[in-house]
């Protein structure tokens, strides 16, 4: 889909503004104009700036200094390009700093960040109210959102495949707290009307959640015609198909922006912040009452969330997903501590050659 506008005023229907006016100084200064990153396919990107898509490619220089992908452009991103003469293509050569987030720790083993999305400012995680449906995947997710301070809608999509929504709602609720939880079924747009007000005039939005839920659906009914590619449900099992391979950011009709994901089948954590303290507000509230402030609310004498584990005032469930999610943050800090002092004692190494 072509991002095309002749409007003057296409860069603020992006999400540009005053703040970001104020970063670009110096590079409109030389002659660079700046532009939004709307896709990526390998190592060439679809940027739009002012009233022109451009395929643009990295500096060379950006590239050698960026030290690896993880400083390259992502979906989202703002950029200074240089048009190249009489043809819509262009040199990217810096990336503007990130306003917010939101990434993961790359799969297999590896201590290392992956991006995800950029300048976003609200998620929408996706679930499906079918087999696959599952909290404990809901409550990842949730911990993702607010590790990046970003504002989550819970969107539990394929309504019409359940038998029992009412009770799947109240559950959701019950594990995301003040967060938003819409029931909608995108065959029939049924619930969309609620869902599209969360939709605001030149916010971005990205679209997060496990493989199959329907994601590409929901933009295609949010554009109106299908601008993603979409397969039937398996008959076997009532889940959708993957398709999106890629991300890609869309300009709805409504104003706002939204960027489209692939199904994420692992998501590791990487920064959570205050994340898993929010998302688990109860088990925060209680550890206060701990007897010790370093318990780790496993093992030790006096534990006030023992206790009311005990007591059925705490979910088993609800305790073990905390429990798991707060080891897996200790492992990555320890892993990552590693990276830190073998990254040191290398170039430490380098300096007396």
């Amino acid at each position: 889909m072509s991002m095309m506008a002749k409007a003057t005023s296409y860069q603020e229907k992006l999400g540009w503004d005053g703040q970001w006016e104020k970063v670009f100084k110096p590079f409109s200064a030389d002659g660079l104009i700046p532009a939004r990153v709307i896709s990526e396919y390998k190592a060439t990107y679809l940027v739009s700036g002012e009233d022109h898509d451009y395929k643009a490619r990295l500096m060379g220089k950006f590239r050698y200094e960026s030290g690896g992908r993880e400083g390259y452009p992502i979906v989202g991103d703002w950029v200074a390009i240089k048009p190249l003469p009489d043809i819509k293509e262009a040199i990217i050569q810096t990336v503007l700093p990130r306003r917010s987030k939101i990434s993961r720790k790359v799969p297999l083993g590896e201590s290392r960040e992956q991006i995800l999305a950029a300048n976003v400012d609200k998620i929408f995680i996706v679930m499906a109210l079918d087999q696959s449906f599952s909290l404990r995947s809901l409550e990842r997710f949730l911990v993702v959102a607010k590790g990046f301070g970003l504002e989550a809608v819970v969107i539990l999509n394929k309504m019409d495949l359940c038998d029992n929504v009412t009770q799947r709602l109240s559950e959701a609720k019950a594990c995301v707290g003040e967060h938003p939880v819409l029931a909608v079924c995108s065959f029939t747009q049924n619930g969309y009307g609620n869902l599209r007000k969360h939709l605001q005039k030149g916010r971005t939005i990205v679209l997060i959640g496990p493989s199959g839920v329907g994601k590409s659906t929901i933009v295609n009914n949010f554009m109106g015609e299908e601008v993603q590619d979409v397969m039937d449900v398996r008959a076997a099992d009532s889940k959708g198909r993957h398709m999106t391979s890629s991300r890609e950011l869309f300009l709805l009709p409504q104003g706002a922006l939204i960027l489209d994901s692939p199904g994420l089948r692992e998501l590791q954590l990487w920064e959570t912040g205050q994340g898993v303290e929010e998302v688990f507000g109860e088990i925060d509230v209680l550890k206060s009452q701990c007897r010790f402030q370093d318990c780790t609310h496993q093992h030790e004498p006096g534990c006030a969330v023992h206790l009311a584990l005990t007591r059925g005032e705490l979910s088993q469930e609800r305790y073990d997903s905390f429990i798991k999610l707060q080891k897996e943050l200790a492992f990555l800090a320890a892993r990552k501590e590693e990276k830190s002092w073998r990254e040191r004692k290398n170039k430490n190494r380098k300096n007396l050659k």
